[in-house]
């Protein structure tokens, strides 16, 4: 699963076990490429407030500041390990603002090529995808 491969299968929840919390802490607060999104980070930190880790019933939540109604959804491994965790609130019920994101470091998938609109040299580009299935000329991959 780790080392570049999202070949298992992931899951998603809106609750966590409470015996991950070292691993969510990792993914939220101690996060190996948070650098890269700093500013953001603070953005979302000056505009809605900090994150914190909850326990509610047994499992793990995530609440911002005094915000009502933050909710989150977790992407777990087959052993329950958390991936990737979303933290967002709805504006409306067909709105919503992503607050936090955190993915495990270690899910770096290889960027794969796809074509775009363009000409010559700005056709080809690289992306690389978390979920779902890329097409190209006949070939799937997952």
């Amino acid at each position: 699963m780790f080392g570049g491969s999202l070949g298992a299968s992931i899951g998603i929840t809106s609750k966590l076990a409470a015996e991950q919390r070292p691993a969510l802490e990792q993914l939220l607060f101690f996060n190996v490429n948070q650098y890269r999104v700093r500013v953001g980070i603070q953005q979302s930190i000056d505009t809605y407030g900090v994150p914190e880790i909850y326990e509610r019933d047994g499992a793990l939540r995530v609440r911002v500041g005094d915000i009502a109604g933050v909710q989150t959804l977790f992407a777990i491994s087959e052993v329950g390990k958390p991936l990737g965790v979303a933290v967002f609130v709805r504006s409306a019920h067909e709105r919503f603002a992503v607050l936090h994101l955190g993915v495990d470091p270690k899910l770096d998938p290889e960027p794969l090529i796809f074509k775009s609109v363009g000409e010559g040299s700005q056709q080809l580009n690289y992306a690389k995808v978390y979920s779902g299935l890329y097409e190209f000329e006949g070939h799937v991959v997952p």
